[in-house]
C-alpha cells in the first residue's frame, strides 16, 4: 500500500474514473481533480490537475460521463460540474436546491439520487430523485422530480419509499433541464 498526501484540507469523498480521482474537500468548498497514471510521477506521486471551487461543505462526489455531480451540504444544493474530455478545463454548470444537509449522491441513467438528512417537513431523512436531462451551458440545473400529486404529466416514473408513512408513491419527472 502506498500512502499518497493530498493538497486538500479535509477530503470527504472520493470517485476513481479512468485516470482521474474526483475529490471533494469539505473544508476548502473544492472538488479536486487528480491524475492516477501520469507517466512522470512514482508511487508517491498524485499530481493535481485542477481545482473547482463548489459550494460549501462538499461531502459527496459521483462521476457519470462528462460530468461530476456534488452534493453541498450547507448550501442544500447538488452540483453539476463539465469535466469533459479534459479535467483541467472542469467548470461548475450550476446547482439545485435539495433538501437539508444533503449527504451522498449517486447517478443512473438520466437521474441523480440524493440522500439528504432532512425533508424540510418532518425533519426525516430523504430520498430526492433529479431529471438531469441534458446539462448544456451555464444556466442549466437539474430539474427535481416531484410526487405525482404534486404534477401531473409525466413520461418516466420513478418509486420512492417513504419512511414516515410505510408506504410508496410514484414520482414523476417530465425530460426536461431547468434554467435558472
Amino acid at each position: 500500500m502506498t500512502e499518497v498526501a493530498l493538497g486538500g484540507t479535509d477530503p470527504s469523498d472520493i470517485f476513481v474514473q479512468g485516470r482521474y480521482a474526483y475529490v471533494t474537500d469539505s473544508v476548502a468548498g473544492t472538488l479536486e481533480i487528480y491524475d492516477v497514471e501520469d507517466p512522470n510521477c512514482n508511487d508517491l506521486c498524485l499530481p493535481l490537475v485542477t481545482t473547482v471551487t463548489v459550494g460549501n461543505n462538499p461531502t459527496s462526489v459521483y462521476v457519470a460521463g462528462r460530468y461530476a455531480y456534488v452534493t453541498n451540504y450547507d448550501d442544500a444544493t447538488i452540483e453539476i460540474i463539465d469535466i469533459t474530455e479534459d479535467p483541467v478545463n472542469a467548470v461548475s454548470l450550476g446547482t439545485a436546491a435539495t433538501n437539508d444537509g444533503p449527504h451522498w449522491v449517486k447517478v443512473q441513467g438520466r437521474f441523480a439520487y440524493v440522500w439528504s438528512d432532512g425533508d424540510g417537513v418532518f425533519g426525516m431523512p430523504s430520498l430526492e430523485v433529479f431529471d438531469l436531462g441534458a446539462p448544456t451551458s451555464s444556466s442549466s440545473r437539474p430539474t427535481r422530480c416531484r410526487p405525482a400529486a404534486w404534477r401531473s404529466g409525466t413520461t418516466s416514473r420513478l418509486r420512492r419509499a417513504n419512511s414516515a408513512a410505510g408506504s410508496t408513491s410514484a414520482i414523476r419527472c417530465r425530460p426536461t433541464v431547468s434554467s435558472a
